[in-house]
């Protein structure tokens, strides 16, 4: 199926007899009784009509989804939405926002200010801490900040649920301090790799087991400073 812009062209015509001086004369004051609107021509002058086709479209194919509509205060129900933006915009009322939150590639299609616009809260969705998903990362706050909030917007949490928060944000700080200073050490066994307290670079080792290559006070690095700051300097000096 395509789509087609067609022109029509109707044509409409009136004889008019005027006394001038020439020919130039008797078109001007024509000219000039028309646009006075004394010649107002109508269906008694029509004299034929022209179509031409002055576009040709492909037609988009409308497609379809099914979804799981999940309204507040009401039982989810399956429907068939467009995949459009504007299709999505008018299901959820305003712009929307797209997130996965779970091992199958399953969205949650939302509005994206809803929160902020005091629309009704509808169903949550909990991690394993206890804590709604998406509100510490969207507000950037941990989990017992996003719990104490939750409570004030009228989310209710038992004593032992709160306790379990704050295990649970203590244990991730302390697992996030490790990968730190994990990331860390194998950052600086990098930089070591090839330097030692007296070259800056280790070309090469002697048969006596001997390091030779440059020397700290030739990449212009004072070799009386700690040793990690040298390292640093010299490949701060490195970087493009």
């Amino acid at each position: 199926m395509k789509k087609f812009d067609v022109e029509i062209t109707e044509t409409l015509q009136r004889k008019v007899s005027v006394e001038a001086a020439s020919q130039e004369d008797a078109e001007r004051m024509v000219t000039q009784a028309w646009n006075n609107q004394d010649y107002v021509l109508d269906s008694g002058d029509f004299t034929g009509v022209n179509f031409k086709t002055v576009g040709e479209y492909e037609l988009a194919e409308t497609r379809t989804m099914d979804v799981l509509l999940v309204q507040p205060n009401a039982y989810p129900k399956k429907i068939s939405v467009g995949t459009e933006l504007e299709d999505l915009q008018a299901m959820v009322g305003g712009d929307i926002e797209v997130t996965y939150p779970f091992e199958n590639e399953v969205a949650i299609i939302l509005n994206e200010s809803g929160k902020i616009n005091g629309l009704p809260m509808n169903r949550a969705i909990y991690t394993e801490d206890g804590d709604m998903l998406h509100y510490r990362e969207r507000f950037h706050v941990d989990a017992v900040t996003a719990a104490k909030d939750l409570q004030e917007l009228g989310v209710n949490y038992t004593q032992e649920q709160l306790d379990q928060i704050k295990r649970a944000e203590e244990q991730r700080l302390r697992q996030r301090r490790m990968e730190r200073e994990a990331k860390e050490r194998e950052r600086l066994a990098e930089l070591y790799e090839e330097c030692d307290d007296r070259f800056a670079f280790i070309a090469g080792y002697t048969d006596g087991g001997t390091p030779y290559g440059v020397m700290w006070e030739e990449v212009g690095i004072d070799p009386r400073l700690p040793f990690e700051e040298k390292v640093k300097f010299y490949h701060m000096q490195m970087l493009p």
